[in-house]
């Protein structure tokens, strides 16, 4: 038998103190999602653009390559958004919507600009 704190097992008021803890920090994520200077601006791309392709590259040339290739083609409205210090491109290839954003060229980097990317465009 486990430990008991005030005649319930640990492991269950652990549980019931972290899901109180993770409901009230989603409901306030929510509060400043909808409250996020750039609101608008992500729903009138999402709105817009409607779904779009993500592309994550690690280094420099290889953003080069893809500006100078002529496939993409800015947004005539919004082609870039700044969030969490990242620079997301906003435009199309072909036709299909696209986002490309660099990760600064280290691994919790390019999860963090991952997580940023699917956050608001989703």
């Amino acid at each position: 038998m486990g430990r008991r704190v005030w005649g319930v097992e640990l492991e269950v008021l652990l549980v019931l103190v972290l899901g109180v803890f993770f409901v009230n920090v989603e409901e306030r994520m929510q509060v400043i999602r909808r409250s996020h200077p750039m609101r608008r601006v992500i729903d009138r791309v999402n709105e817009d653009g409607g779904p779009s392709l993500g592309l994550v590259m690690d280094y420099p040339h290889e953003e080069l390559a893809l500006r100078g290739s002529g496939f993409v083609v800015p947004n005539p409205d919004t082609p870039w958004i700044e969030l969490a210090g990242r620079r997301f491109h906003i435009g199309n290839i072909n036709g299909a919507n696209v986002i490309y954003v660099m990760t600064r060229e280290q691994t919790t980097n390019a999860s963090l600009t991952v997580q940023v990317l699917l956050d608001p465009f989703v």
